[in-house]
């Protein structure tokens, strides 16, 4: 299922937009987002986000904004992480898998990034998925 319109938010803008005083940027950007409800997630951003949770109530709070927004199904992103790793890798360039299934992720379903990690800027880079910025 294609998801045009969706932004696929990293947990590295999450963590940024949500951090009370960090970047106000990110904080915008993603708020933005979720105001016009073109967020999208996976289970590895969940997984990312909710494993940073510092209480019972945070993970709570962070579970329910989740259930909120679009999730993009992983089926059959593995192959697609696995041959970009292999492409990266005769680069001299090396990502973790998190990140490789990310990008695979907001590949096969066309969606944009919102990131702010540098080992996603160049899986992406290397799909020609587009960074999402606001027009």
């Amino acid at each position: 299922m294609r998801h045009e319109g969706h932004v696929l938010v990293d947990s590295s803008a999450w963590i940024h937009a949500l951090r009370p005083g960090d970047d106000a940027r990110f904080r915008g950007l993603v708020d933005s987002l979720l105001a016009s409800g073109s967020v999208a997630t996976c289970e590895i951003v969940v997984a990312e986000l909710l494993r940073g949770a510092r209480s019972d109530e945070e993970f709570a709070r962070l579970r329910e904004a989740l259930g909120d927004v679009a999730h993009l199904d992983l089926a059959g992103v593995g192959y697609a992480a696995g041959e970009l790793a292999l492409r990266l890798r005769g680069a001299g360039i090396t990502i973790p898998t998190t990140d490789l299934l990310i990008a695979a992720t907001a590949s096969h379903h066309g969606v944009s990034l919102l990131h702010r990690d540098k080992h996603l800027a160049l899986a992406a880079e290397a799909l020609a998925i587009p960074v999402w910025e606001p027009a």
